[in-house]
């Protein structure tokens, strides 16, 4: 079966055109997966607890800045983060409850306005 030059061109243009939207498409998980892995890279696990209170609950009062305590802001979906000091914050839902983690540079230590912040929040 032969095929008019002109079809071919348009075929693949097409493919080009796909090709081009897959990548628009999968761009921004890609890069949301590339960046929250890099997170915690050299980091160890300061805090771990659980709660019953809703997501938007726990980043409302995670994300409460008063003096002394947490300064975090957002730096994904369900992770916060502080820069100036490293701190990392992750909210994982798992099932009925959403699961806190905190990590922070190797040989630095939760504050304890953080810290308190931190339980706090779980409890809720």
């Amino acid at each position: 079966m032969n095929v008019a030059p002109g079809q071919t061109r348009s075929r693949r243009i097409m493919l080009v055109i796909g090709v081009v939207a897959l990548i628009l498409l999968l761009g921004p998980w890609a890069w949301r997966t590339w960046q929250e892995s890099h997170l915690t890279q050299g980091k160890v696990k300061v805090f771990e607890a659980s709660s019953a209170r809703p997501s938007l609950d726990l980043a409302m009062c995670l994300m409460k800045h008063e003096p002394g305590k947490l300064a975090l802001g957002i730096s994904s979906e369900n992770h916060f983060t502080d820069p100036g000091r490293g701190l990392v914050v992750e909210i994982a839902a798992k099932e009925a409850r959403r699961d806190i983690t905190a990590w922070l540079p190797q040989g630095a230590i939760l504050q304890p306005g953080e810290s308190a912040q931190l339980t706090a929040c779980a409890a809720g």
